[in-house]
Parts: structure tokens; sequence; C-alpha cells
């Protein structure tokens, strides 16, 4: 069964109708491509075809009648309707070179015009705009990747320091009971009975244990990770 062809979806943006059908002709005859053409020549007709949407590409002339294809690049480019190629007429190589700082995947002369060309410019520029489009999400994936390292930056420097606070200050309180029980252990030795003084080691042995945990819990707080440097290692 033979494979069905990818169909691409062109607006072609020329005010020359024998021109525009030059081009028909040659997208056409393509055997790698099935081809959706829309044609514009006016101003009205260029925004109703760019605001139903769904293009896969754009051929613009860049001498167009009410406003330029300069100007119409900037627009597509701004709001990411799809990829552009210009067309050029004899003289405007400048202007296509232009053309290409503004936004535009590439460029067709229409003196050198042929279906090879057209096809291959149109190939090229749509790998180039899956290219463009792969970076940008890239770029926005690591600018998200970046603030939500900035957010857990910031969530772990607020836990050192609630850590830090938490632990010195419960410090203290339970150095405290450690001390005074341990003060009244001595003053009342041989005053207690067996389950008295064992009441009042178990809770010595309490406060000192969580003087312990705080410590080590202030000790955390102040840690940081560092990656260990990459080394050689043998495999087998």
């Amino acid at each position: 069964m033979e494979k069905a062809k990818p169909i691409l979806k062109i607006l072609i943006c020329d005010d020359d109708p024998a021109f525009r059908k030059l081009v028909r002709t040659y997208l056409r005859s393509s055997s790698e491509w099935g081809f959706v053409l829309l044609e514009a020549g006016r101003k009205a007709e260029i925004h109703d075809a760019l605001d139903k949407g769904g293009i896969d590409l754009i051929l613009m002339d860049i001498l167009m009648p009410e406003k330029s294809g300069m100007e119409w690049l900037e627009e597509i480019v701004k709001k990411k309707i799809a990829p552009v190629v210009m067309l050029t007429g004899f003289g405007s190589e400048e202007i296509a070179v232009q053309s290409i700082h503004e936004g535009a995947i590439g460029y067709i002369p229409k003196d050198h015009l042929t279906g090879d060309r057209i096809v291959g410019t149109i190939k090229a520029a749509l790998e180039a705009w899956k290219r463009k489009q792969m970076e940008a999400e890239i770029k926005r994936l690591m600018e998200e990747l970046e603030e939500t390292n900035q957010k857990l930056e910031r969530s772990n420097r607020e836990l050192q320091d609630f850590a830090y606070i938490a632990s010195h200050d419960l410090r203290e309180p339970m150095r405290k009971i450690s001390a005074f029980g341990q003060l009244l252990q001595e003053s009342l030795k041989g005053k207690l009975d067996e389950d008295e003084q064992e009441n009042l080691a178990f809770m010595i042995d309490g406060a000192n244990r969580m003087q312990q945990m705080i410590d080590a819990l202030l000790t955390y707080s102040r840690v940081t990770t560092k990656a260990k440097p990459a080394k050689r290692v043998e495999l087998n």
C-alpha cells in the first residue's frame, strides 16, 4: 500500500495571479508532499487567511500593495503564526537578507524560481522552523527550571533559618531541665525511694537526649551538599 504524502497548508501572498499560478503548478508537481494552497493578493485576503490559522508555511512577496511584505513579516513573526519564506524580485537581495534578520526562515529570488528550488527551500524552511521551535521550548524549560531552582534555594534558606532559630530557642529550656534535674538528683540523694530516683533519672536522660537531637538538628541545618568530582572508574 502506497504511503500517503504529508499535507502542507501553504499561503501564497503575491498580487500577481500569474505568479501565484506558477507557484501552484510547481508545488502540485511535488512527489514529496501534498499541498493545500491558499492564495492572497490583497490586504483583506491575507488577514482573513491568517485569522483562520492552521497554516504550515507562508510565501510572502516583498512588494505587496497596501502593506509591504516586510510589515507582514514583522506581524507574522511577532504572533508566531508560521514560518515565512520571502519572494524577492531582481535587485532586492539586500532586502531579502534583511528579511532573514527580521525573522524570515528563507527567501527565493523570483527570477530563479524552479520547482526543485521552491520545494527544496520549503523543506529547509520547515526543518529550520522545527529546530527554532525546539530551541524556544528548550529555552522556556530551562527558564522554568532556573526559576524552580531559585524557589528551592529560597525554600532551603528559609528552612535552614527556621531550623536554626527553632533549635537555638529549644536548647536553652532543655539545658535548664537537665541542669536543674541534676541539682535535684544531688540534693535529694538518699531521700527518694528507688522508684522516685528512677523517674528523676528518666527525666534527666530524656532532657539530655532531646538536647542532643536539637544539636543534631542545628548541625543538619548548616550542612550544604557538594557534588563529588568526576573520576575514572574501572567498569570491569
